[in-house]
């Protein structure tokens, strides 16, 4: 498989890559001004948001704990909004379908074959609703497909500048998605089965090389958390899903399926990469994504890029069939793609969220594990008083002493949820909705009076 460069002109039919790229962002770019319009943000985009909003609040990076990962924080800082976080996460989710296209053109599979490939990928329901609020995982699917793509040229070449290019581009995605460090080993163990004869010194030495770049940034970015927070963490603290079994798995992704058997007939050596997601998800159930529709469409991409250059008559059969299941999978996730903001919980948290941004800075105590959606709509973190503050440890323990009002939410393992069951002293109940409590110092003035 070529190697791909953004610097490249891709061959795409009568238009160059300036077209291709903003003509494929618009269907993404159309979704999220609606999400926009309905205020509707993800558990990943409003972790994300609240982490910047507190970045923003307290002028320090550290004061979030140097949570990973940092490339998303980072980019969303100068914008800090949600229609920013919507504007980088679909570009790059333009420029990943206009790669993938071009992968696919590179074969020879029938172009209406083609179409219907990329439309089962590109305009896939779980797929829109990751390129529009799951800014880490388009980052690291970008990142990831890039580093795919050298490292099979590397199997194909032999030539040790694409196993550095893969590395780095497996470390670019390691600031984006921990994805990044499963893929590294299973690469490097991977490198003996496809230079049979060669001798231990080079097969180290293309080790090395492929796996430099991930680890320098593994480490860098383990020093500097340990320098300013005293401790290393590499996970979303916030962000936990359901692990699915083996057999949602097998039906996630058809066209995986698909190119695992035309590889099996035509090219065993590059199966046993198209497999790297199948076999670490045995250990890993996550792969370090935020969830199921994320390692789906991890899937997918493998299937783009392992596809055979050539393509005979039963394979393009095997992957019209692949794709029309593909399409049968999404079909029961279409009629939610819009109205994933109009249920009436959903507008309280909203009218709760604008409501809270009016209170007095550091005049709400919640612990932002619990609450991380309703500061995220609330636009600021400026209200709160949160765990990155200093008197936060003291705050929790009598509420009313230090802030006018606390908010609490259901969720075990925090200081606060104790408060959950009993009203902490000097403080009344003012409101209750879905999973949110908010507590009211008796001489402060109701905050939601007009709800």
């Amino acid at each position: 498989m070529d190697s791909v460069s953004l610097s490249r002109s891709v061959s795409l039919p009568r238009w160059p890559v300036w077209f291709w790229w903003p003509a494929l962002t618009l269907p993404y770019a159309l979704l999220a001004e609606v999400m926009l319009r309905q205020h509707y943000l993800s558990d990943t985009a409003a972790f994300l948001l609240e982490k910047t909003y507190l970045v923003i609040a307290t002028g320090r990076l550290e004061s979030i704990g140097f949570v990973y990962p940092p490339l998303p924080f980072l980019l969303l800082l100068p914008g800090h909004s949600p229609a920013w976080l919507a504007l980088i996460s679909v570009a790059t989710a333009g420029l990943l379908a206009t790669l993938l296209l071009r992968e696919l053109l590179r074969t020879d599979l029938n172009r209406w074959l083609v179409v219907l490939i990329a439309s089962s990928i590109f305009f896939n329901p779980e797929f829109l609703r990751l390129a529009t609020q799951d800014l880490p995982d388009m980052l690291g699917f970008l990142f990831l497909f890039l580093s795919f793509v050298n490292y099979e040229k590397y199997v194909v070449d032999r030539q040790i500048v694409y196993a550095f290019q893969a590395g780095l581009w497996l470390s670019a995605a390691f600031l984006a998605t921990p994805s990044a460090l499963y893929f590294l080993p299973a690469f490097v163990i991977l490198l003996p089965f496809f230079s049979p004869g060669y001798p231990w010194r080079a097969l180290l030495a293309a080790a090395g090389v492929l796996a430099f770049p991930t680890m320098a940034a593994l480490g860098i970015w383990a020093y500097l958390s340990w320098l300013f927070t005293g401790q290393v963490a590499f996970a979303y603290p916030a962000l936990y899903f359901h692990k699915a079994f083996f057999a949602d798995w097998l039906w996630a992704a058809p066209i995986y399926w698909g190119t695992a058997l035309l590889l099996l007939f035509r090219s065993p050596l590059r199966l046993l990469v198209h497999l790297v997601p199948l076999i670490m998800i045995v250990f890993s159930p996550t792969l370090g994504l935020a969830s199921n529709a994320a390692v789906a469409a991890l899937f997918t991409l493998f299937a783009v890029t392992s596809m055979p250059r050539r393509v005979s008559g039963w394979g393009h059969t095997t992957l019209l069939v692949a794709v029309l299941l593909q399409w049968l999978v999404a079909v029961p996730n279409m009629r939610h793609l819009l109205v994933a903001g109009h249920d009436e919980a959903a507008r309280i948290d909203l009218a709760v969220g604008r409501m809270l941004a009016r209170a007095p800075v550091g005049s709400v105590l919640t612990d932002d594990r619990q609450t991380y959606q309703l500061v995220a709509l609330a636009g600021t973190a400026e209200p709160f008083l949160l765990p990155a503050n200093s008197l936060y440890a003291v705050a929790e323990l009598q509420p009313a002493k230090f802030c006018a009002y606390l908010l609490v939410g259901d969720t075990p393992g925090t200081g606060l949820y104790d408060y959950v069951r009993h009203v902490p002293r000097g403080m009344v109940l003012e409101a209750r909705f879905g999973k949110y409590r908010l507590y009211r110092r008796r001489d402060a003035p109701p905050l939601l009076s007009a709800h």
